[in-house]
């Protein structure tokens, strides 16, 4: 790197540049709220440094010399850069954030993909997520919104449905040739995968559809961590009972497989949340753009269905 030039004190250049934009020592007093004796000494201070005068003193006012018609453009210009990027600083600093506690799986496919025109759209706005299985307490716990997968009644709460999405039994190929599950009361006979702190009584309502009894004699297996349960799933070790939205890539590829037609229609991802959230005029933009951009992800699934 070259050698760096060592610059003028800045309250000189400061003092210098509403100097020259006013050709007066006193309105660049007044607009820098300092005496115009002081805005004098600066200028002199800079011109000593700088070997040149420039400002020529008229019986009328002041003229800028060359010297001081050049500084004055590249004082103009930086003083310019420097408060455009204070300004962007100053508003990021002010920005609002949202705080969203949703299921991993519609973050990842709905939530992060949208971010980015989220900002765009709302330069002051931003919003972060918590990754939950549980709908949060928002008493004690914060936070604007929830996005749980249900039925849409949770006390205490407002819920808007955002999108159904049907649920049915899954597992693997080589689950479903072990132990030949040609008929959902089959499912006596192996493990359930049951996501622990939700989906219960999905499989009571699963197991009332079709007629059968015994849901509460079924061989569950508890487990929160949805990673480990859906890696569980396609390895054969169990069946599950996710939405379909959550697992069709594993469907597509074949991963997993759906052996029973019925399948729950009732169910589907909400946006829940307190009473009191909508009062802020933040919590209704990032609402309206979420229903915004569900309908157009549902429109497009849709269209290539």
């Amino acid at each position: 790197m070259g050698k760096k030039t060592r610059l003028p004190p800045l309250n000189a250049l400061r003092a210098f540049e509403s100097a020259a934009n006013h050709l007066s020592f006193s309105r660049a007093a007044e607009e820098l709220c300092v005496t115009a004796a002081a805005i004098g000494y600066q200028v002199r201070l800079l011109e000593r440094d700088l070997g040149a005068a420039l400002f020529l003193r008229q019986p009328r006012g002041l003229a800028l010399t060359r010297e001081g018609r050049a500084l004055q453009s590249v004082c103009h210009q930086a003083f310019g850069e420097i408060g455009e990027v204070v300004d962007t600083i100053k508003i990021g600093s002010r920005q609002q954030r949202i705080r969203v506690a949703s299921l991993p799986h519609f973050s990842a496919r709905v939530l992060f993909p949208g971010r980015d025109a989220f900002l765009e759209r709302f330069p002051q706005l931003d919003f972060e997520v918590d990754h939950t299985l549980a709908l949060p307490r928002f008493s004690e716990e914060g936070g604007d919104f929830a996005i749980p997968f249900g039925t849409g009644n949770w006390p205490g709460l407002e819920s808007e449905l955002l999108f159904n999405s049907p649920v049915a039994p899954a597992c693997s190929p080589r689950l479903l040739e072990r132990f030949a599950l040609e008929e959902p009361a089959d499912l006596k006979q192996v493990p359930i995968l049951l996501d622990d702190n939700a989906f219960h009584e999905m499989w009571i309502d699963w197991f009332r559809i079709n007629e059968l009894g015994g849901w509460e004699k079924l061989n569950y297996v508890n487990c929160n961590d949805i990673h480990a349960l859906l890696s569980s799933a396609v390895a054969g070790y169990g069946v599950i009972l996710e939405p379909r939205f959550m697992i069709e890539d594993l469907l597509a590829s074949g991963a997993l497989v759906m052996p029973f037609a019925k399948s729950l229609g009732n169910y589907g991802y909400y946006l829940a949340y307190p009473t009191t959230t909508l009062a802020n005029s933040a919590c209704r933009a990032f609402r309206d753009w979420l229903q915004e951009r569900v309908q157009a992800l549902v429109a497009s699934r849709d269209a290539a269905e």
